[in-house]
């Protein structure tokens, strides 16, 4: 797993040793066919709450980034 974090995003890559999969063979997780599965919500959640979510072509690594909104005033933790 490899984090970059910045004031104004952070990115995650994660990798796994394993043969990937066809990411353009992945279903919808919106469909409403695959809401009430009991697997396979990750993917709905990854797109949900990321501002990227990007596979490299043989489908076994995920990059996953995430924006500031410049909306937001930083949060300060005083230690």
């Amino acid at each position: 797993m490899r984090v970059r974090v910045s004031q104004d995003e952070a990115s995650f890559v994660i990798t796994d040793e394993g043969p990937g999969f066809d990411v353009a063979g992945l279903p919808d997780p919106t469909d409403p066919e695959y809401l009430c599965r009991p697997s396979g919500r990750g993917l709905l959640l990854m797109r949900a709450f990321m501002d990227e979510v990007r596979y490299n072509p043989v489908g076994n690594r995920v990059a996953l980034v995430k924006r500031r909104d410049r909306a937001e005033k930083p949060v300060e933790a005083s230690v």
